[in-house]
């Protein structure tokens, strides 16, 4: 047998006898059969010493033997495979699990791999690793490799600006100065690889634009490795906030008087930014507003706080009040017809008489309360509303309101514990009434009311006296209905108001009773104390409006307040009166000789007048005291008195009587002469007759008389008469007749 040669292998290689050799083996006689048999010794790793014995036998059992001395050594170091080199972006985990592991591999047995760091930081935590891999076999073989791991800042630090929202730009806060102070505010400035950051403001836009206005500002933050990060803050200014605006206090004010706010008082608004707020302001007249209600005073027994309640009377016992057909008004004589009780705010009113006793013939009062707020309007307090009252019953049977009185009376109610009417001056100025859809079931008497002089804060009772028939038909049933129908404004045309509280029926018609002979109103007693109403106050609203004032600022923000404003007429006209004057009797006393008064009213409308007041003195002679009245249509008026002084200091006239002559021998007479007065009577008295004989012949004289004329107030005038007494009478001579005488004849004249 020859074995094979010893062979020294690497770890790895094949040990069998076909790579590390077969030993042969002779036989001279027979053929041989080669076996072997290994020792195997281990040493490191996979290396071992392989004794291997091997053996010859040939076919009668005869063996022979040799040793082949197999070594597997290792010296071959492990392959080593390294993780990549790495760039990391700090923190940077160079943990293995995150960085790698290296790998290796070995023919001969497990590998140990180990790593050593050498490490060279650099800024912030950046650093470079040199990671040194060793894989060693067990046989001490090693194999070293190196991985290098750069852990890198790349990264710009992360920067976040407080986010800002001020009102005014004064409220915009200054740039933060330094990183502390920008991160107190709420910002945020972080890096991952450096502990300290450099902070810095880059730009600053300062406040651009208004309402909103905005402050753009970038910061910057550097971290150790130069890298820098930015952030933009925007700040807005937005003003939201409207003025605060406290209003001017209502007021009431003459209409004679200045609107201007600088008479009535302006808001003083405040703005949280603005110094500069626009104020403004718009009117609106406040509306006249009228609610008109429709009742029935309540006429069964003890169901009132005015007890008894109202008696039941007939129109032939209870006539309309002089007062209501005057004036319109009246304190009711039924006094316990109530719309309210115990104060103006409790309704002791029926909207239903379904189950209420009544009477035939009985006087049935209904109430109509109107309460007023508001402007006076163009209406002037003025409204009319219409009712109805059926004169058949539901059944169409022939009972119902007495058509032959149809609207008995109407007025307004001053006896009413809840009537507000502190100027007493609503009245019911009309009343008229029809019959509607006659002799039909739906006949009806309409009556139309025009009630005046409601004021702003009045309510108003207006009592309605309807009378029911006197008689009913055999079969009665069904029920008697009143209505309000309608109410308008009292204008052209007219403007509606809303009615409410609009229908009342009678029932219970089975039950009416025969009317009871006339009652004499009870008493009302003394009732709990009514609600007092509200001082009166001279004149009256002539207008009111509500002044809207509005605060804007600069951003258009806005706040609004309403002040009202009640404008009221107290002030009488101004009047200006002629002069006294003195007259002389006969006068004009006719405005138009004597002059007219001027008035001026602030207002509204007026009216002039006058009224004389005389105190007659001798004859025509009189002192007049004419009282000048100016009264406005808010019933305020002024008084102013002119004094005309009618005298008489002029002599009557008195007729001159001519002079004249007379012949001593005729009878004469004095002639009397007349006179006359232009104020009153004259009497005519001989004053004296003076007769002058002085510088006559015979009988003749001349004498004078003197008449004085005394009016009645002793003015006196004189006339005289002188009437000459001469002789122009040639005596009486009986002249002797012609005569012939002879001549020669002795004669003479006849004496």
């Amino acid at each position: 047998i020859i074995c094979p040669p010893d062979l020294t292998l690497e770890c790895g290689a094949s040990t069998a006898p076909a790579s590390t050799g077969t030993a042969t083996a002779q036989d001279t006689c027979s053929a041989v059969s080669v076996t072997f048999n290994d020792a195997v010794t281990n040493l490191c790793g996979g290396t071992k010493s392989i004794t291997r014995t091997w053996k010859a036998t040939d076919g009668c059992g005869n063996t022979n033997s040799c040793v082949q001395m197999i070594t597997v050594r290792d010296t071959t170091p492990p392959a080593l495979t390294l993780p990549t080199n790495l760039v990391l972006e700090c923190p940077g985990d160079t943990r293995t699990n995150v960085t790698g592991v290296a790998a290796a591999q070995d023919g001969c047995g497990a590998v140990m791999i180990s790593y050593s760091d050498v490490i060279s930081n650099n800024c912030g935590l950046t650093r470079t690793i040199l990671r040194r891999w060793t894989a060693t076999d067990p046989c001490g073989n090693s194999t070293n490799g190196l991985q290098t791991i750069t852990v890198a800042d790349t990264r710009k630090p992360s920067i976040t600006c407080p986010t800002i929202a001020v009102q005014c730009a004064a409220d915009v806060p200054p740039a933060y100065a330094n990183l502390a102070a920008f991160l107190a505010a709420g910002g945020t400035a972080t890096d991952t690889c450096s502990a300290a950051l450099t902070f810095s403001l880059t730009s600053d836009s300062g406040l651009v634009g208004r309402c909103p206005g905005t402050v753009t500002r970038v910061y910057r933050v550097i971290d150790e490795c130069g890298n820098f990060g930015e952030a933009t803050q925007r700040i807005t200014a937005d003003d939201t906030i409207p003025p605060v605006l406290a209003c001017a206090t209502n007021v009431t004010v003459e209409c004679k008087d200045s609107l201007d706010p600088a008479n009535i008082g302006r808001p003083a608004p405040t703005d949280n930014c603005s110094t500069n707020v626009t104020l403004t302001y718009t009117d609106t007249a406040v509306s006249s507003s009228y609610n008109v209600n429709f009742y029935a005073a309540d006429p069964a027994p003890n169901s009132a706080p005015y007890l008894p309640t109202y008696v039941k009377l007939g129109p032939g016992s209870l006539p309309c009040p002089d007062a209501a057909r005057l004036s319109g008004r009246a304190a009711d004589p039924l006094r316990n017809a109530v719309a309210f009780g115990p104060t103006s705010s409790t309704l002791d009113a029926l909207t239903s008489l379904g189950a209420e006793p009544f009477s035939f013939g009985q006087i049935v009062p209904f109430e109509v309360v109107i309460g007023v707020s508001g402007n006076p309007g163009p209406e002037r307090g003025t409204i009319e509303f219409t009712a109805g009252w059926a004169t058949h019953t539901t059944s169409n049977d022939k009972f119902g309101f007495d058509k032959n009185y149809m609207v008995y009376c109407a007025f307004v109610d001053t006896y009413d514990p809840g009537a507000i009417d502190p100027d007493n001056n609503a009245r019911v100025e009309s009343v008229s009434a029809v019959l509607v859809n006659e002799n039909t079931i739906d006949e009806q008497i309409k009556g139309t009311f025009r009630v005046s002089g409601l004021d702003g804060g009045d309510q108003v009772v207006v009592e309605i006296w309807m009378v029911l028939n006197s008689t009913a038909p055999a079969h009665l049933s069904g029920s008697i209905a009143a209505q309000l129908d309608s109410a308008a404004k009292f204008l052209t045309p007219p403007e509606p108001i809303t009615v409410g509280s609009k229908t009342i029926s009678i029932g219970n018609l089975n039950k009416t009773t025969s009317l009871p002979p006339p009652q004499e109103q009870p008493p009302l007693g003394p009732p709990p104390t009514p609600t007092p109403p509200p001082s009166v106050l001279p004149g009256r609203i002539v207008n009111l409006f509500d002044r809207t004032w509005s605060a804007t600022d600069d951003c258009g923000n806005r706040s609004s307040c309403v002040q009202r404003i009640t404008v009221r007429d107290t002030t009488p006209p101004t009047l200006s009166i002629p002069a006294d004057l003195v007259l002389e009797c006969p006068a004009d006393i006719s405005t138009n000789a004597t002059g007219a008064a001027v008035a001026q009213e602030a207002c509204g409308s007026m009216l002039v007048y006058y009224s004389d007041s005389i105190s007659n003195s001798c004859g025509g002679a009189k002192v007049v005291s004419r009282t000048w009245t100016a009264t406005d249509d808010s019933g305020n008026s002024t008084n102013l008195v002119q004094t005309i002084t009618v005298r008489d200091t002029t002599p009557p006239t008195i007729t001159v009587v001519p002079n004249k002559t007379v012949e001593c021998a005729s009878g004469w007479t004095f002639d009397a002469p007349s006179a006359s007065d232009a104020c009153g009577n004259v009497t005519i008295t001989i004053f004296n007759t003076v007769t002058n004989t002085t510088g006559h012949c015979g009988s003749t004289f001349d004498v004078t008389r003197t008449w004085r004329a005394t009016d009645a107030c002793g003015n006196t005038a004189q006339c005289s008469q002188k009437v000459t007494v001469e002789d122009h009478t040639p005596p009486s001579i009986a002249c002797v007749g012609n005569k012939t005488v002879e001549c020669g004849s002795g004669w003479t004249f006849d004496a």
